[in-house]
């Protein structure tokens, strides 16, 4: 690919402070080809910041990330999409079903290194007390986020203290020394009757 077609598909992405140099544009361009930028999803500057530090990939535009798949890891066709709270993670709506990617930072990473179980049943109460639909929710599943992309791998928090390649990864987090895990995957059902409830006001 030449320097040129490089340079424009940066440039959707990233701002290129010097469109002659030829190294750091394709330095650029080999970063951004390692992600589907076609999951490109829109955020502030504020958002995108506290997004960064909770391990997901940012362009000058947006997040990028994956939208939520069934249990053959199939894409699922969300009607909305959100960045929550500060930047914390990100929502999608299908119905009556809801993801949720709740970023860690380094320090939640260490702590839940240290005791995952712990760690988990403190999170999800922080999630019931911060997020309404959590209240609501018929059921709850849980995954461990291991990166933010398409075709990605998810674990079973269950999987972390029984695997062995999930050991070396805790290991690894107690020292600080990995960022693979981006947080926590929640995916909650909503009861009919709530659903209901949720059309109604939109219609009023």
């Amino acid at each position: 690919m030449s320097h040129a077609e490089k340079l424009a598909l940066v440039s959707k992405y990233k701002r290129v402070s010097d469109p002659t140099n030829k190294r750091s544009v394709a330095k650029q361009y080999r970063t951004l080809k390692a992600f589907p930028l076609d999951l490109q999803k829109p955020a502030n500057k504020a958002q995108k910041k506290e997004l960064r530090k909770r391990g997901f990939f940012t362009t000058d535009k947006g997040v990028v990330v994956d939208g939520p798949r069934d249990s053959r890891r199939r894409p699922v066709k969300a009607r909305r999409f959100a960045v929550i709270g500060k930047g914390e993670g990100v929502k999608w709506t299908v119905n009556g079903r809801r993801d949720y990617i709740i970023g860690l930072t380094p320090a939640e990473r260490k702590a839940f290194a240290a005791d995952p179980k712990v760690f988990l049943k403190a999170h999800r109460k922080m999630m019931r007390e911060t997020y309404p639909d959590f209240r609501k929710a018929r059921d709850i599943q849980v995954r461990l986020q291991w990166g933010a992309y398409q075709a990605t791998k998810d674990f079973a928090p269950s999987m972390f203290w029984t695997s062995d390649t999930l050991g070396r990864e805790q290991k690894l987090m107690k020292h600080g020394k990995t960022d693979k895990l981006t947080g926590l995957h929640y995916v909650i059902h909503l009861p009919r009757k709530q659903r209901k409830k949720i059309r109604a006001r939109k219609k009023s």
